[in-house]
This record gives C-alpha cells, structure tokens and sequence, in this order.
C-alpha cells in the first residue's frame, strides 16, 4: 500500500472528507482523488503539510506502513492550532452570499446591455 492510500485509509479512519483534506493542505480540488485513482505519489510538501496539520498521524506509518497508524505520544493527541476546518462559519456564509448576489447583478447588466444594443 502506498503512502497516499493510507493517507486515504487514515482519512476514512477519521471521517475527514477527501474534499477537506484536500483543502486543508493546498491540493486543488480532486487532485488527491486523483492521485487515489491513478496509484500516484505525494510530493514531499503535501507530505509535510499533512504531517503538520493531522499531528495524531503516525509519520512512520505513512512513509514506510510500519507500525500504528496513530501516534500514541500525548503531544500528537492535542490538536494542532493551525489545522482549520472546511466548515464555514455564519460570517463566512454572509460573505459567500453578499459575493453571489454582486456576482448576480452584475450579469443582469450585462444580459441587459446586450438586449438594448
């Protein structure tokens, strides 16, 4: 097994999405699915951004399959600050929202000037 596949079997293990993993490291969208599908690698920044972020991930068994999946230190249990989720808080919704209707008006114009010209 490779180590993205049990970067994969980690996530499951987790119930992290593969679309938030992918967001929280910098993949662009379906680019770690893909390296799934196609038995790809991870380049060594993904590598260590992962490591960073999921701090009860055993670096050991992600690179080489030995050993326990999870680190069993005490320090590894604690979240690391700098790991984000995906979820979006309400401000970030109101943001969204505010951007889509800027987004919606703005086409209307232009579908108008186009019907007036």
């Amino acid at each position: 097994m490779s180590s993205v596949h049990r970067i994969k079997e980690y996530l499951d293990f987790k119930g992290i999405t593969i679309q938030q993993y992918e967001s929280s490291v910098g993949y662009s969208n379906g680019a770690f699915g893909s390296q799934i599908r196609n038995n790809g690698k991870i380049g060594s920044d993904k590598l260590e951004k992962t490591l960073s972020l999921y701090t009860d991930l055993s670096a050991e068994w992600v690179l080489l399959g030995k050993g326990e999946m999870l680190n069993t230190n005490k320090a590894a249990k604690e979240p690391n600050p700098d790991y984000k989720t995906t979820k979006s808080s309400p401000t970030d919704q109101n943001v969204i929202t505010e951007k889509l209707d800027t987004i919606i008006k703005q086409n209307e114009e232009i579908l108008e000037k186009f019907k007036n010209a």
